[in-house]
C-alpha cells in the first residue's frame, strides 16, 4: 500500500491541476483576467490593494472566491493557494502588460511602507506601536518582493526609501536577513539621489551595519556622511538624529567623553522638534555612557528618570531597553539581587512588545545575575541558549555588552572546567520561548 501510494501521488496531482485549469476555462475573460493579475502578490492581500494594483472589481473578486479559485480569509484579506499560485502566476506571465503591473506592485508598497513610517514618525518612532507592526508581519512578502523588483529594475531611488522606511521594522522584528539582504543592494554611492532620500538611507544602513553586523566602522561611515548631509538640512528631528547614531560609535570605541557630549547636544533638538520617545531613547544612552564611564550614581539617576518618564507616557520599547540597561549597572556594582528584579521586568516587557533582541540580552543579564549568586551551571546554560539565538536571528550582540557578559561568565568557566561546556552545549537548541522560560525558572528557582 505504500508503494502504491507513492505510484499514485504524481497521478493525483496531475488531476488536481487538471481540475484547477478546467475551472479556469470557466471563467469568464475578465475573471480570468483578474485571476492572473492577482498572481502578482507575494502573499496574502486587501481589498484595497488589488483595487489598486490590479484595477480589481469586488464583484469579479467575489466570483472568483465563489468559484473557490481565491479564498477571502477571515481577516478580510484574500489569497491563493498553491495550485492555484501556479497556474496564476503561468498566466500573469502570459499578459503584456506584466511589467507594469509588477512596478504598480511595487510603487503601492512602496508607498505602504513609507505610510507605517511616517505614522511612527508622528507618534514619536522607536516605540512602534502594534497595529504598525502587525501590518508589517502581514505585508512582509509583498515588501520582500517590492525590493527585488525595485532592485532588479534599478530603480536607485525607490530601492532606498524602502530600506529608509522598513529599517525600524526589519530591526524591531528581527528579520535580519531582510534588513542585510537591502544592504547588500542599497545604492548609497548614487550621489543623484534626492539629498533627502539618500540621507535617510545612510541612516538606514548605518543603523543595519551597527545592530546587524556588529560593523562600526562601516556604520561610521555611513552615519558621517550622513550627518553631513542633515546639517545642510538644518532639521532638528533628523539632526539629532545623526547625532544620537555617532554618539553610539564614540561610546564602542570607548570614548565615553565624546558619546556624553553627542547625547548632551541632541537632547535639545529633540525636545524642540517634540520627539518625545526619540527624547527617552537619548537619555537612556546618555545613562549607559555615564555607566560605562564609571559614573555609576549619575547614570542610575539618568536611568530611573528616563523609567519614570517612559512608564508614565506608554513608551514600552523605551521602557524595557532601560530596565535592561539598569540590570547591566546592577551588574557593574556587583549587586546580583538588584540586578535580577531589573532583568526579569526588562524580559516580561521585552516578550508583550515581542523584542526578540532585548529578550536575548535579558537572557544573558540573567544568566551573569546568577553566576554573581554563586549558580555558575545556570549562567552557562543561559549563556549558551543567548548565543545560540544569536545565530539562529542572525545578528551579533554588541561589543560593549558582550565584553561585560563574557568576562563575567569567564569567571565560572574557570571554576566548572569542562562542566561549564556541558552546561553551554546543553542551552542551545531551544526556541526562544523555551529560551524565555528557562530564564524565568532558574530566576524562581
Amino acid at each position: 500500500m505504500l508503494t502504491s501510494g507513492t505510484h499514485d501521488a504524481p497521478e493525483r496531482q496531475r488531476t488536481l491541476r487538471g481540475t484547477v485549469e478546467w475551472s479556469y476555462l470557466l471563467l469568464t475573460p475578465e475573471e480570468q483576467g483578474l485571476f492572473a493579475r492577482l498572481a502578482v502578490f507575494a502573499g496574502g492581500f486587501e481589498l484595497e490593494a488589488a483595487e489598486s494594483v490590479c484595477s480589481a472589481e469586488l464583484d469579479v473578486l467575489q466570483s472568483l472566491v465563489d468559484k473557490n479559485l481565491l479564498r477571502h480569509g477571515e481577516d478580510g484579506r484574500f489569497f491563493m493557494l498553491g495550485t492555484l499560485k501556479e497556474l496564476a502566476l503561468e498566466k500573469l506571465g502570459d499578459l503584456p502588460d506584466e511589467a507594469s503591473l509588477r512596478r504598480r506592485h511595487d510603487d503601492y508598497f512602496l508607498a505602504a511602507a513609507e505610510e507605517l513610517d511616517a505614522r511612527e514618525r508622528l507618534s514619536g518612532m522607536r516605540d512602534l506601536s502594534a497595529d504598525s507592526l502587525n501590518r508589517f508581519e502581514r505585508e512582509l512578502p509583498s515588501f520582500r518582493a517590492t525590493l527585488a523588483g525595485l532592485s532588479d529594475d534599478g530603480r536607485h531611488e525607490g530601492t532606498a526609501r524602502l530600506g529608509a522606511a522598513l529599517w525600524r521594522f526589519w530591526l524591531n522584528r528581527t528579520q535580519y536577513r531582510d534588513a542585510a539582504d537591502w544592504l547588500e543592494q542599497a545604492p548609497l554611492e548614487d550621489r543623484t539621489l534626492p539629498l533627502e532620500v539618500r540621507a535617510a538611507a545612510l541612516g538606514a544602513a548605518g543603523a543595519i551595519a551597527y545592530y546587524v553586523h556588529d560593523d562600526i566602522d562601516r556604520a561610521e561611515r555611513f552615519w558621517w556622511e550622513g550627518l553631513e548631509l542633515r546639517r545642510v538640512q538644518d532639521d532638528p528631528y533628523e539632526l539629532g538624529t545623526a547625532l544620537s547614531w555617532l554618539s553610539s560609535i564614540a561610546w564602542r570605541r570607548g570614548d565615553l567623553d565624546g558619546a556624553i557630549a553627542y547625547h548632551k547636544e541632541a537632547l535639545p533638538l529633540f525636545e524642540q522638534a517634540g520627539a518625545d520617545a526619540l527624547l527617552l531613547n537619548e537619555l537612556h544612552w546618555l545613562g549607559d555612557a555615564y555607566r560605562d564611564r564609571g559614573d555609576l550614581d549619575e547614570a542610575e539617576r539618568v536611568l530611573e528618570e528616563t523609567v519614570t518618564r517612559a512608564r508614565e507616557r506608554g513608551f514600552d520599547q523605551q521602557l524595557t531597553s532601560t530596565l535592561h540597561s539598569l540590570g547591566d549597572l546592577s551588574l557593574d556594582r556587583r549587586d546580583p539581587d538588584e540586578a535580577l528584579p531589573r532583568f526579569v521586568e526588562a524580559l516580561g516587557y521585552a516578550v508583550s512588545t515581542g523584542n526578540r533582541r532585548v529578550q536575548i540580552y535579558c537572557v544573558a543579564g540573567i544568566g551573569c545575575a546568577l553566576v554573581q549568586q554563586g549558580d555558575d551551571r545556570a549562567g552557562a546554560r543561559l549563556w549558551g541558549i543567548a548565543e545560540d539565538q544569536e545565530r539562529r536571528l542572525g545578528f551579533r550582540m554588541l561589543g560593549t555588552e558582550r565584553q561585560r557578559y563574557e568576562s563575567l561568565l569567564a569567571e565560572a568557566r574557570e571554576r566548572l572546567g569542562a562542566a561549564y561546556e556541558a552546561e553551554h552545549r546543553a542551552g542551545a537548541g531551544l526556541t526562544l520561548e523555551q529560551a524565555v522560560a528557562e530564564a524565568q525558572l532558574r530566576v524562581s528557582a
